[in-house]
């Protein structure tokens, strides 16, 4: 695999992961997501898969899809997002960079002035219908999803910058803390797949 394609397949799953964090997942998605060809290729990706840790996670999220129908695996989900996420839960999982700045569930921080820096540096905001902060996991992962497209393109940018200076200083935080919170092998699996 050529350095381009490398980009491509990273920005896939920068971009899968971003739209797992984002909000709570629709029904149809999930329906998707449990049968046909993306479970499938999910089910070829396990076969070829090297990365331990990916591979876990990925075996965590189908077991969890073949086990229910997307009707459960929607309300079970939809619970599991507001008690990680929005703060519904005894264990919640900030998803702010800047919760883990400060080991506080603040917002709102100098990390949220620092990725909104790098997002203006490379030519590029975060949608004004996303109802979130700059800083959310989502958000992060989507720009990196932006800037390894970018550099498949053959375009130089601050990717592993950004990958170094922000996801990296605290997503292993995140991920554990969603890990030993998460109700649910979905979410377990989805933060072994983010640590990876």
């Amino acid at each position: 695999m050529d350095v381009r394609e490398l980009n491509r397949a990273r920005g896939q799953v920068y971009h899968f992961l971003s739209v797992m964090f984002r909000d709570e997942l629709p029904a149809d998605l999930l329906a998707k997501m449990g049968g046909g060809a993306f479970f499938d290729q999910v089910l070829s990706l396990q076969d070829s898969c090297s990365i331990q840790d990916f591979c876990s996670g990925l075996n965590r999220l189908t077991s969890f899809l073949k086990t229910r129908s997307a009707d459960e695996a929607w309300r079970q989900l939809r619970h599991d997002y507001a008690e990680l996420f929005l703060n519904a839960g005894k264990n919640p999982a900030f998803p702010y960079e800047s919760c883990y700045h400060s080991r506080e569930p603040l917002v709102m921080q100098e990390p949220l002035a620092a990725v909104r820096a790098a997002y203006r540096a490379a030519g590029v905001r975060k949608s004004e219908t996303y109802p979130d902060l700059d800083d959310h996991i989502a958000v992060e992962l989507e720009f990196m999803r932006y800037l390894s497209d970018q550099a498949a393109a053959g375009a130089d940018n601050e990717q592993f910058a950004f990958l170094r200076n922000h996801l990296m200083g605290w997503s292993v935080d995140f991920c554990a803390v969603l890990t030993g919170a998460a109700p649910s092998e979905f979410y377990r699996g989805l933060a072994e797949m983010t640590m990876s």
